[in-house]
């Protein structure tokens, strides 16, 4: 988090929105662009004009952000994280960047490409669309 805090700090054209439970707080680096909340619904923020969204890439996160079609930056640490973002890429639909190994300005760049790109938030749109016409038809698991 430390290092996308710092890689979009005091850019003045991004507002940060970072949702973590983080302890010690007073370790954390603040910028005065950048609000911490330990707690949001993604149904509260995402709807409200939220251009990107920096995840480690679990299934929740990504999948509701490109159900609103918002591109990702993915930052997978473990487990199938790796996979989720890099499928996430494959599809157009953000960019997957190593978790451990990313660079403040890496991340930044990354932000920045998805934001100005517009076929970032066209691919993630075309994500959403097909998520919508999946859940109108409803599914089960037998």
């Amino acid at each position: 988090m430390q290092r996308t805090l710092t890689g979009l700090a005091d850019q003045t054209k991004y507002r940060i929105l970072v949702t973590a439970t983080v302890t010690p707080m007073e370790k954390v680096d603040i910028p005065h662009n950048a609000v911490i909340v330990e707690q949001l619904p993604h149904s509260d923020i995402l709807p409200l004009g939220v251009d990107v969204v920096v995840t480690h890439a679990g299934h929740g996160t990504t999948s509701i952000a490109l159900q609103y079609g918002i591109p990702l930056v993915c930052l997978p640490f473990g487990a199938d994280q790796p996979t989720l973002a890099q499928r996430v890429e494959q599809l157009g639909a953000g960019i997957a960047l190593n978790g451990e190994q990313a660079t403040p300005e890496q991340i930044h760049d990354a932000v920045q490409r998805c934001i100005e790109d517009p076929s970032f938030k066209s691919q993630a749109k075309k994500m959403s669309s097909t998520i919508a016409n999946v859940l109108a038809k409803g599914f089960s698991i037998e």
